[in-house]
């Protein structure tokens, strides 16, 4: 992401996250800009089409218009993965369950926020804040995640999340003092649908899940505070990852930026950039296109970055 004012790259919270896992990572995706033709899971389609729903009910939306307009993007983003029409309709019950079921259980929310998708963009950074919610006089930061487990770690870890750190520095800078952050999780569900079952059936069983009495075994939501100087060392730690993202940016060659083995096989399977690394080339069949992050006509990344004499892994 480049601003067009100045060339300056702009920040953001999974460019650091991405450097930090492997430097190469933030090359090809926003410095060569390019992605894998197959982007995208459909867990990542469920989560969006999750926020978008939250997103519009928080803006006064109706709740059956809110799940309406994110059964529609999740349909649209499912429809890569070539499902059936009975996997798509599973997963759209799933996601309306979620939806009520967070209604419900989060039923005293304020019905009026402070911000909705709050938007944070300064000169170097760009970050975007799921909502911030007045309660009883005080500022919260509401982040929303859906999850396919609950860890019971996950308090411990998110005292040092730097999506967290980052919002909180942020906010500060613009005046905004809050109380906390509140990390929500949504628990996905890991009921199929049983060969007797029709759609209708499946869909009320999800729904009693997420809407019943035992509501609180799918939603969590966990209170963070960061004190001065945690913020003050986080800062310190984010201008000088910065500064090495911008050199990336600045040199414009992979030449120096090797990439991180252990990165290579991750939990989930292999890294989406492994082919490149391995191969120096895109040559597996047009694998990866232009991601729209650098005006590049189809095919030029492979010459224009990725030829051997860029790599810097030539022999001297």
């Amino acid at each position: 992401m480049t601003d067009p004012t100045g060339g300056t790259p702009l920040i953001s919270a999974s460019m650091r996250a991405a450097y930090k896992s492997c430097p190469r990572k933030v090359f090809y995706r926003y410095v060569a800009g390019i992605q894998p033709k197959t982007g995208g899971s459909k867990a990542q389609a469920i989560g969006r089409a999750y926020h978008k729903a939250l997103y519009l009910i928080r803006q006064g939306h109706k709740v059956p218009v809110a799940i309406n307009e994110a059964n529609k993007e999740l349909i649209q983003d499912l429809q890569e993965f070539d499902l059936g029409l009975d996997a798509i309709e599973d997963e759209q019950s799933r996601l309306n369950a979620y939806i009520l079921g967070y209604g419900i259980f989060y039923k005293d929310d304020p019905k009026q926020t402070a911000a909705c998708e709050y938007e944070i963009r300064t000169d170097t950074e760009v970050a975007y804040i799921d909502c911030i919610q007045e309660i009883d006089g005080c500022k919260w930061v509401i982040e929303d995640k859906t999850t396919s487990r609950l860890d019971p770690n996950l308090e411990m870890a998110l005292r040092l999340d730097e999506q967290l750190l980052n919002y909180n520095v942020l906010l500060n800078s613009e005046g905004i003092l809050p109380k906390g952050i509140k990390y929500r999780q949504t628990l996905k569900t890991s009921t199929k649908r049983t060969k007797k079952e029709t759609g209708t059936d499946y869909a009320h069983r999800v729904l009693d899940l997420y809407c019943g009495e035992r509501n609180a075994d799918f939603y969590r939501e966990i209170p963070v505070a960061f004190g001065p100087a945690q913020l003050t060392a986080y800062s310190l730690q984010k201008d000088r990852l910065d500064r090495r993202i911008r050199q990336m940016f600045k040199t414009h060659t992979l030449t120096g930026w090797d990439c991180n083995p252990g990165e290579c096989m991750g939990k989930w399977g292999p890294c989406e950039w492994l082919p490149l690394c391995a191969n120096g080339t895109d040559q597996l069949g047009g694998q990866y296109i232009p991601n729209g992050k650098e005006p590049l006509d189809s095919g030029s990344f492979i010459n224009k970055y990725l030829n051997p004499i860029h790599r810097g892994d030539k022999d001297e």
